[in-house]
């Protein structure tokens, strides 16, 4: 597939998650995380804030790079949106990606 995952795990950390998410681009996440700080009028300097990310690091990661669970985690309480929910609309976007590219 060649794309970055969108988080690495220990071997302590386990996701079961019911959903492809292999087929999610770390770019795709990325975007997906900057709608969402728009859609709650939050910058990236208030992502970094409330995380504890640093903020060379949250932009890094925003654009391709990758996050630990704890970093996904922090961010989606500090939207107070569900990460599975944040999930489901990367895997949207990856779909339509994907879709638009074989159509």
């Amino acid at each position: 597939m060649g794309d970055t995952p969108i988080c690495n795990l220990t071997q302590m950390e386990y996701i079961v998650m019911d959903m492809d998410y292999e087929k999610i681009s770390s770019k795709d996440f990325g975007a997906v995380l900057k709608g969402a700080f728009r859609e709650h009028n939050l910058s990236q300097r208030d992502i970094s804030l409330e995380t504890g990310i640093p903020l060379n690091s949250l932009n890094r990661k925003l654009n391709g790079g990758v996050f630990d669970l704890e970093e996904l985690m922090r961010i989606a309480s500090t939207l107070g949106t569900p990460l599975s929910e944040l999930i489901s609309r990367a895997e949207r976007k990856s779909h339509t990606a994907r879709h638009d590219l074989t159509a």
